[in-house]
């Protein structure tokens, strides 16, 4: 896998893991998740559907924190051979999935400066790593 190709499937998955999450607040069950109280009659009707969706989208996210956790701290690795402030373009961008805007807002720069620093850390990190095997 390239430089660019662990960097951006870094934060495919750090986004991915952000959207399950928050799909997994929005799953309703009737009732309280674990409750103890027998139902008479049984599960209700779309009950048991909700409960294997929300099932399936936990393991799913299980899933995908365990590899985004591997590749985070590829890129993490890879990153702390930069300096500082480009280190930290990185790591925000790919490790944590945020904007621009927000990073430039954190690091109390233009956006635009950080949109350099992040091509220009990319380009060392694709200069220095590329061609090695991992």
């Amino acid at each position: 896998m390239t430089v660019l190709e662990t960097l951006e499937n870094c934060r495919a998955l750090v986004i991915e893991c952000q959207q399950l999450s928050r799909l997994i607040e929005s799953v309703n069950l009737p009732g309280a998740r674990g409750c103890a109280s027998p139902r008479i009659g049984g599960v209700p009707s779309g009950a048991q559907s909700a409960g294997d969706r929300l099932d399936m989208y936990e393991s799913w996210l299980l899933r995908d924190q365990a590899e985004a956790a591997m590749l985070v701290i590829r890129v993490e690795d890879m990153a702390g051979t930069l300096p500082e402030d480009q280190e930290k373009a990185i790591n925000l961008y790919y490790c944590e999935a945020l904007i621009d805007a927000v990073i430039a807002a954190r690091m109390g720069l233009a956006r635009s400066t950080i949109t350099e620093k992040r091509d220009t850390a990319t380009h060392a990190l694709q200069d220095r790593f590329n061609g090695r095997e991992d």
